[in-house]
């Protein structure tokens, strides 16, 4: 059983963390998250034992291609003319066909279709190989047919279960050792931006009057997730911080280029007839072998080869001299959080208002004229300084 989720903190840019934390016993558990927020969820997911257990790792589907899939089938169902687009990728196959009080087993040729009313005027060529016929019925006479050839069926039926595959929702895999376990796991995901309503209460009433006013603040924030929440600790952050995606759900096949064989020769032997001239300048065993070439019988050759000195050999220590971090660390707390006093339950599809801010504050009735907006009366305000914190 997947644990329940404890706490949560909502961004205002559409995202939020999420923790969850409960037993659990077994090696595997099961997880699933919205698609959208697999992303997310892959770059950020972290997962902890409480009590001395180990994470083995995380085994996640990855997302299927629709269109790929249904395209390696033999049928390829239109969108949007489904029995004519269905009967044209039927070609050249076998069916049965009954249509006006007959039946008869021919070959699908074509449909021939009109621009306009085209169910009306279409008409379905088929090929009779007994007779070698080709016999044209108007598509509203067709009553039924069944395609013999297994082959097509099982691309028709492959085909209508990629149409009906829900790929709303993704499932991982997390394995685990083989003992109970006191497990968290803390995620980013979308989420909806939470917003906050005010409330001013006053009572003044005379022009210049100081009297106290009550400022009210509420939060509001969405449960768009497939499960309850029940007494989770909310924390809600004012702010937007720095975020982006990162495809991770999705294998990436980068492209690479292709390297060509190319056209070679074999480059004939060097022969020496005699002694090489300037011996003393050449490397050592170039020497050597221009020693060798003048014991060479007559008709003998010999080849020489690129030398180069051999690199020196690498070590941890040498690369950790040569190769300092250059990444460090550091607080950023420029983001306001309001945490609330008490745990917060909200049902699956549902929303919630909930309490941030109720003080007292001094304030003072005015009336202040601007001709501009209104030429003929004063507007009515209240003037009060927000010591709220």
């Amino acid at each position: 059983m997947t644990p329940p989720i404890r706490r949560i903190h909502l961004y205002q840019h559409g995202l939020g963390y999420f923790e969850r934390r409960g037993p659990v016993t077994g090696p595997t558990l099961r997880l699933e998250f919205d698609q959208k927020a697999m992303d997310d969820v892959l770059k950020s997911l972290v997962v902890l034992s409480l009590n001395g257990g180990e994470i083995h790792g995380l085994e996640f589907e990855t997302p299927p291609d629709r269109n790929r899939s249904v395209s390696k089938a033999v049928l390829e169902l239109s969108d949007e003319r489904s029995l004519t687009g269905l009967l044209g990728a039927l070609r050249g196959q076998r069916v049965k066909v009954e249509a006006a009080g007959e039946s008869f087993e021919a070959e699908v040729l074509g449909v021939e279709l009109e621009e306009e009313n085209h169910l009306e005027r279409a008409r379905v060529s088929f090929f009779i190989p007994s007779s070698r016929q080709v016999r044209t019925l108007p598509l509203k006479r067709l009553e039924r047919f069944e395609v013999l050839d297994p082959v097509a069926g099982q691309d028709l039926e492959f085909a209508l279960k990629e149409a009906r595959r829900v790929e709303s929702r993704s499932s991982a895999t997390l394995h685990l050792s083989d003992e109970e376990h006191d497990l968290q796991l803390g995620y980013i995901a979308p989420a909806p931006a939470w917003r906050v309503s005010y409330r001013l209460l006053s009572e003044i009433k005379e022009e210049g009057e100081s009297r106290a006013l009550l400022l009210q603040g509420y939060a509001l924030f969405d449960n768009t997730l497939d499960e309850d929440l029940d007494g989770v600790e909310l924390r809600l952050m004012a702010g937007m911080p720095v975020s982006f995606r990162y495809a991770l759900h999705a294998p990436n096949t980068p492209e690479r280029p292709l390297v060509q064989d190319e056209r070679r020769t074999v480059n004939a032997p060097l022969e020496f007839e005699g002694m090489v001239a300037a011996e003393e300048k050449a490397p050592r065993i170039q020497r050597d072998a221009v020693r060798r070439t003048n014991a060479l019988s007559e008709g003998e050759s010999v080849v020489f080869m690129d030398w180069q000195p051999s690199p020196a050999p690498m070590s941890s220590a040498m690369l950790e001299q040569s190769v300092s971090s250059v990444a460090s660390g550091s607080e950023a707390g420029a983001l306001f959080s309001y945490t609330l006093p008490h745990p917060v339950s909200v049902g699956r599809g549902k929303s919630a208002l909930v309490p941030l801010l109720s003080q007292k504050l001094e304030g003072r009735f005015e009336l202040l004229y601007n001709g501009q907006k209104h030429p003929r009366h004063p507007i009515a305000t209240l003037r009060f300084q927000n010591r709220t914190g």
